[in-house]
């Protein structure tokens, strides 16, 4: 005989066992909610070519794990480093990765981007150019057009890129500051008619400057010197582990650049 009681009193005591299985259900289900993760300092970074970068960092925070997964952060980055130093080598546009994972392996990353400058890759544009003085290797001229590049590895290092207007003629010169320039001592290996010559350019001491260095004009003066190559046992210059005498030709000139 069905007893109507006892099976309402079997529902009423499942209600409890429901409510407890409901309960841990709710405690138990899937996070599905990845980290977030909080740049310290600017995005983008810019720095300085040779400079000890310092990372900046990251935070890191999540719905279940809390803020104490900030250090379960993996940071990648290709910044290009001198190595064993913490200095940059080559100026460019880098990234550095920051990626985290809580307890259910939701994970997240974000990007900051670092780019490092030649302090004086402003200079690095067109100019027209005069040249004056000496005229024994290389005729002088007037508004001639060249370009100006600045070096990737070394900060405050431009080139110039056509010296005497002379094609491979590429010298570098070093910013001081605001005002001075040097040229230091240094050679090209250029062939002429399938023979090479070595062209030697050095500075006039402390006499090339920025005259200005808001529309970028500036003047250099320099000694540039040809040599024939020679052997060990008569040679003025050695260069590229070569021996080279002079042949008495150089030109004493100063070129004025103006930006366009």
């Amino acid at each position: 005989m069905f007893n109507k009681n006892a099976h309402s009193m079997k529902k009423l005591s499942m209600v409890p066992l429901l409510m407890v299985f409901i309960f841990f259900y709710s405690c138990k289900q899937k996070d599905s909610t990845p980290p977030q993760v909080f740049l310290n300092g600017d995005n983008p970074m810019t720095d300085t070519l040779g400079t000890v970068f310092t990372d900046p960092g990251a935070t890191a925070d999540d719905n279940f794990d809390g803020a104490g997964i900030t250090n379960k952060i993996e940071v990648t980055s290709n910044i290009d480093y001198i190595t064993g130093t913490p200095r940059t080598k080559t100026a460019g546009v880098y990234t550095i990765t920051y990626s985290v994972s809580d307890k259910a392996n939701n994970s997240t990353s974000k990007t900051r981007t670092v780019n490092i400058i030649n302090s004086s890759a402003k200079y690095a544009t067109t100019y027209l150019f005069d040249k004056t003085g000496d005229d024994n290797l290389f005729p002088n001229f007037v508004d001639l057009q060249t370009t100006i590049d600045y070096d990737s590895r070394v900060n405050n290092r431009i080139y110039l890129t056509k010296l005497c207007n002379k094609p491979g003629l590429r010298i570098y010169i070093d910013i001081l500051n605001d005002s001075l320039i040097d040229i230091p001592d240094q050679y090209r290996i250029l062939t002429e008619s399938t023979v090479e010559k070595l062209y030697r350019v050095r500075g006039e001491g402390g006499q090339s400057r920025i005259i200005d260095n808001i529309f970028f004009t500036f003047v250099v003066k320099y000694q540039v010197e040809k040599y024939d190559e020679s052997t060990i046992s008569d040679y003025d210059y050695e260069a590229d582990g070569r021996y080279w005498r002079s042949t008495g030709n150089y030109d004493v000139s100063t070129e004025l650049y103006e930006r366009l």
